[in-house]
């Protein structure tokens, strides 16, 4: 990784308002190109989670392949802070919505998703103009949960597996998307992540392109392993670019 940390550029921070707080978030830009970000990044729903575990595969991308990317700190995470608990799926979408309004000018782009994210994506591409997709271990969710929040008991029982995989609304969204999608799986994951990778794959029938990489590393910790295996953050950055590129 001596090559990267020899020449990681400059993060342009930014602060979006959000009802009574404000959104942390960055933006890794060719001061030459008078365009947008190529990418947006958005992190798990894990309590550590936030933009920073980005930031080396964003540095990689751009400098490898000249993609800019923007991201920010969900609500309960990194810098934005506040309450993880009162927030909501749709909470999540809206505020995702309203980075997309302030920093991509109303132009296509991608988005990398991890975790809960990857159902936030997929809101996404039915408000916006969202080119292509890269779904790091992917969590769909029925719609009756979306607007409760994480701290209610109502929302663990409406996102069981059974219900967020065979019921959710994220299935209808995804056969209606057109462009590129990957999928990257745990290979030490089982079970309803499995399920959901199968049931997105499946329902993709219009996706220009589809494909699912593995990885040996559990669920949780995706961004981790990655942040600590050169050769697989190296894999996981040629397997963005293939997708988000355009000719």
């Amino acid at each position: 990784m001596v090559a990267i940390a020899d020449h990681l550029g400059g993060l342009e921070p930014f602060f979006i308002e959000f009802e009574q707080t404000y959104l942390h978030g960055d933006m890794l830009l060719d001061a030459q190109a008078d365009r947008p970000p190529a990418i947006l990044f958005l992190h798990g729903a894990e309590q550590n989670d936030d933009r920073s575990q980005f930031f080396l595969l964003r540095h990689l991308l751009f400098r490898q392949y000249g993609l800019s990317s923007c991201t920010f700190d969900f609500i309960g995470h990194g810098s934005t802070g506040g309450e993880k608990r009162n927030s909501s799926l749709q909470q999540r979408t809206l505020q995702a919505n309203d980075i997309v309004d302030a920093c991509f000018d109303s132009q296509p782009f991608s988005i990398v998703a991890v975790g809960m994210s990857a159902y936030t994506a997929l809101k996404l591409t039915e408000m916006a103009c969202v080119r292509h997709l890269v779904l790091m271990m992917p969590m769909i969710y029925c719609s009756g949960a979306y607007s409760v929040t994480f701290g209610d008991e109502a929302f663990e029982q409406l996102a069981n597996c059974s219900c967020s995989t065979a019921r959710s609304d994220a299935l209808v969204m995804v056969e209606h998307f057109q462009g590129r999608l990957c999928q990257v799986a745990a290979t030490q994951e089982m079970g309803c992540s499995t399920n959901v990778i199968e049931h997105l794959y499946e329902k993709a029938v219009n996706a220009t392109q589809r494909q699912v990489l593995s990885t040996p590393c559990d669920a949780t910790q995706l961004m981790g392993y990655a942040n600590k295996n050169p050769l697989f953050l190296k894999r996981l950055a040629d397997n963005i670019a293939s997708v988000c590129q355009e000719a």
